[in-house]
């Protein structure tokens, strides 16, 4: 079973930073750092983990309107991907 959470303690976000580095920019060679953009400070920070707690994705959503909401950079393992969802 998987948890859909907000990172709760500082070291949770350091890992979710780590996660999202590794997934999006490492395969880029894009130094540590580039994982962090102005945008973080505004959204609202998600992680997927694993019934060991294991981080399987990580992604950010914005309120961009009074209605709306978006979702972004959902990068995850490859072995957990398009699997569906199953609650």
């Amino acid at each position: 079973m998987y948890h859909l959470r907000v990172p709760q303690t500082e070291e949770e976000l350091e890992s979710y930073y780590q996660f999202r580095w590794e997934m999006l920019r490492k395969p880029l060679h894009q130094p540590k750092g580039s994982e962090r953009d102005a945008w973080d400070a505004m959204a609202h920070h998600q992680m997927v983990v694993d019934e060991e707690g294991n981080l399987v994705a990580v992604g950010r959503l914005y309120v961009n309107a009074e209605t709306k909401l978006l979702s972004v950079l959902w990068p995850s393992i490859r072995q957990y991907r398009i699997k569906g969802w199953e609650p």
